[in-house]
């Protein structure tokens, strides 16, 4: 389900069963927003480098501008693992579950 924005941009929103997908655009300001949450098994974390190829787009020099002179793009990340705490199923260990850890650098370069 889309919208788009005043002046220009989208906003969009996809579920699936407890799952979702959104993401909002601002091309003038050259930002992307992305939310991605899943209840199942499938780890999203190993996606960041295909979500990265994806939307950092460096920017097209204007006329009279050097490629060089164009900044990479930012990348902010944020991670939170939502209901997998000890107890949540026999047997489940928080400490053997790497993404119950601080991502720290190890995701954000």
């Amino acid at each position: 389900h889309c919208h788009s924005l005043v002046p220009i941009g989208v906003s969009c929103a996809g579920v699936l069963l407890e799952s979702h997908v959104a993401f909002h655009t601002w091309p003038l300001e050259g930002v992307i927003t992305l939310d991605l949450f899943t209840c199942g098994g499938g780890k999203l974390v190993p996606l960041m480098p295909l979500i990265e190829r994806l939307f950092s787009v460096k920017q097209t020099p204007s006329e009279g501008e050097n490629e060089e002179d164009i900044p990479e793009p930012t990348l902010l990340w944020a991670h939170k693992l939502r209901g997998f705490r000890e107890g949540f199923a026999p047997g489940y260990v928080r400490t053997s579950n790497p993404l119950d850890e601080g991502l720290g650098w190890s995701v954000l370069g």
